[in-house]
């Protein structure tokens, strides 16, 4: 088990990457809990849903890396929910959107987003209705890895996996295997290969703090990190960096910025700017332009729409 223990603060090695905000006109309206990742089909970040004062959300925008536009020609959408599990598979070149909530409903639906926008796919078996869970492209695998969630009664521990068209739950390791749990943060880990999942909020008022990376078939603890929730991270374009900001402790919305070396988190004190505190934010990282993209969340100013880049 590793030892409790976090790397003291200091400057990023580089002293290159940094927050910036974009100032914009037209953006998504305030929103938490959005589901947004990078697809590399269409060279844009995808949005889809969240919540502002329990009203869920179904509206989809991208992001160019400058400016975004809301969609609307799709022809069929999903339902409106906020927390779903969203990935990218590179392989099928479409955006992955499992689950989510709206306002007590849990839903266990599954669609692909692409050029020709979104389709609902209908396998046989699956997870069931679920929101908060997490999910990211497993290139080892070679498919979609997703992980816990909550489903109205309890946190769940599942890990399943989905190649396209099916999905298959992938057995529980009796050595070393992440605890139940919702509103954790996982994604890719490029450099390293395999995923990396953060945190997240277990059973009763338990807020966790563990590190666990995923090998293309088994989890294995890594050194603990923020003790934290509904945060979001992701891969960066520096070798050997995955972002991880905001989140709640259980008492408070958490303004902090924190990188995974691929041993140890070290928190970014000497960021002079940087977005608000908030929890339910949404991060992805845009390859092609070398970023990463922050939006929304909810903290101690409020609910908020800005777009924050990290680069």
């Amino acid at each position: 088990m590793p030892m409790h223990s976090l790397s003291p603060a200091i400057p990023h090695p580089s002293g290159k990457a940094k927050w910036e905000i974009r100032q914009l006109d037209a953006k998504p309206p305030l929103r938490v809990g959005a589901g947004m990742v990078y697809s590399y089909g269409l060279s844009r970040i995808v949005l889809f849903g969240g919540h502002r004062n329990m009203v869920a959300k179904d509206d989809t925008w991208l992001w160019d890396g400058s400016m975004w536009q809301m969609v609307t020609s799709t022809p069929i959408q999903p339902a409106p929910r906020w927390s779903p599990a969203i990935s990218y598979d590179p392989l099928r070149q479409q955006v992955i959107m499992f689950g989510g909530e709206d306002n007590g409903k849990f839903l266990s639906d599954i669609w692909v987003f692409d050029s020709q926008g979104w389709n609902e796919i209908e396998p046989q078996d699956g997870p069931s209705a679920r929101s908060g869970s997490a999910m990211a492209f497993d290139s080892l695998s070679q498919a979609c890895v997703m992980f816990g969630g909550y489903d109205g009664a309890a946190h769940l521990d599942e890990t399943w996996s989905w190649n396209g068209k099916n999905w298959s739950r992938l057995p529980q390791s009796t050595v070393s295997y992440p605890a139940r749990r919702t509103a954790m943060a996982l994604c890719q880990n490029t450099f390293r290969k395999g995923l990396l999942l953060s945190g997240g909020h277990g059973d009763g008022s338990l807020v966790l703090e563990d590190t666990w990376t995923w090998d293309g078939s088994q989890w294995r603890e890594e050194e603990p990190g923020p003790r934290r929730f509904s945060h979001a991270m992701a891969e960066s374009s520096l070798p050997d960096e995955i972002v991880l900001f905001g989140g709640n402790n259980g008492e408070d919305t958490l303004g902090e910025t924190w990188i995974w070396n691929g041993h140890v988190w070290t928190e970014r004190k000497d960021l002079a700017l940087h977005p608000h505190d908030g929890d339910r934010l949404s991060m992805a990282y845009d390859s092609v332009r070398s970023e990463v993209v922050e939006f929304g969340g909810e903290g101690s100013e409020g609910t908020n729409n800005e777009t924050w880049i990290w680069k």
